[in-house]
């Protein structure tokens, strides 16, 4: 197929695509990782455009040796759902590009699909994905407890991974590190060759408790005990001897009788 019988609409199409994901994504030099899972599904309301077109503009520019053309192409393709080999495709051509880590982890979870391309296309892509990973090295992981965050020199690599599995790195020193909520955090640094596989066993300690905190002492002043008056005694009665009472209201009520 040449150039000519792509219709002009599929060249405006992969313009006005790569316009909007350049807005939507901060960088097209970190594609996604091998670890981020499926292409989210195309969102209801935006303009339906054919992915089919998108991935003959990759083959014509593949067959054109245009690496940098191919690539957006098949990006653009695999990121609206054409999976498959659209994303095989994006591998080879970023292979082609000598971004063998990206092309390693790309052709890698494509090849996880049995109905991506044909018998000698998946031949193909079999031998780009060897190629890739004789120029990369590779991390398996073994972590003690599953669901943790997963980063190698501060990117993130696996969000609420297993306790197992794999990713690809270029050649040099990689500090792995591992977060998961109520334990310390796991941290190894290694030194990855060109072309092999190295194991990083990360086990995670569970946080110290911390102890209750000690009861605050009052600072309120203490309440003086209330005094109880006791009411005043009352004096004693006095005790009359018999008649005097009589006598004396007689003496004092009389007029000076004898």
């Amino acid at each position: 197929m040449s150039q000519a019988e792509i219709t002009p609409s599929c060249f405006v199409a992969l313009s006005f695509l790569a316009a909007s994901l350049a807005v939507a994504e901060p960088s097209r030099a970190d594609p996604p990782r091998l670890d981020e899972g499926e292409p989210p599904a195309k969102a209801e309301g935006k303009p339906s455009v054919d992915v089919q077109a998108l991935i003959r503009v990759g083959d014509v520019a593949r067959n054109q040796g245009r690496w940098e053309r191919a690539e957006e192409a098949y990006y653009l393709a695999y990121k609206l759902g054409a999976g498959g080999r659209a994303r095989c495709e994006w591998g080879m051509a970023l292979l082609a590009l000598r971004r063998h880590v990206d092309a390693a982890m790309a052709i890698d979870r494509c090849l996880e699909d049995p109905g991506a391309g044909t018998a000698a296309q998946r031949r193909s892509y079999t031998d780009g994905l060897e190629r890739a990973r004789r120029e990369v090295g590779q991390i398996d992981f073994d972590l003690s407890h599953p669901g943790a965050l997963v980063t190698i020199g501060g990117e993130v690599r696996g969000r609420d991974a297993s306790k197992s599995g794999y990713t690809y790195v270029e050649p040099g020193t990689h500090t792995i590190k591992a977060t998961l909520p109520g334990f310390l955090d796991a941290e190894q640094t290694v030194q990855v060759e060109k072309g092999k596989a190295i194991k990083v066993a990360l086990r995670f300690v569970e946080k110290p408790k911390e102890a209750p905190a000690p009861a605050r002492a009052s600072t309120r002043p203490a309440t003086p005990e209330k005094s109880v008056s006791k009411p005043p005694l009352e004096p004693p009665a006095h005790r009359l001897r018999p008649g005097r009472s009589m006598e004396w209201r007689a003496r004092s009520g009389s007029a000076g009788s004898a």
